[in-house]
């Protein structure tokens, strides 16, 4: 697990500190060294979600979209650069074959990442 902190806001020295699952293209089986990650829901005010990198194979805070966790994944925020419609399929089916995962983690405060990783299933796809 990551542990992401940024200020709350620019004349602030207190940290929002967000507790986040980083999941790489290996354990996922999106193509294209495609990044995302998830965190659990406890004090954040939007709605389930999996943030995608728009860096190829890293993480990125600052360049990155978010795709809701729900029956019709939809980008909420952010732009995807640079990703095929294909690639967006992809990470939509990602979230459908895991989305009761998902959304159980973004609901618990108990579900730990090692639980999720266990859990997760890898998306089928040819490289």
């Amino acid at each position: 697990m990551n542990v992401f902190a940024k200020a709350k806001s620019s004349n602030e020295k207190s940290f929002d500190v967000t507790p986040m699952t980083t999941l790489s293209a290996d354990s996922t089986g999106l193509p294209g060294g495609i990044f995302v990650w998830v965190s659990p829901g406890e004090g954040i005010a939007h709605g389930p979600r999996m943030k995608v990198s728009n860096i190829r194979g890293k993480f990125s805070n600052t360049d990155n979209f978010s795709i809701s966790i729900s029956n019709s994944p939809t980008v909420v925020e952010g732009r995807p650069k640079k990703f095929s419609s294909e690639e967006l399929r992809a990470i939509a089916a990602l979230i459908l074959l895991n989305k009761d995962l998902l959304l159980k983690y973004w609901e618990s405060d108990i579900m730990d990442s090692p639980a999720l990783l266990r859990e997760f299933k890898r998306l089928e796809t040819n490289r």
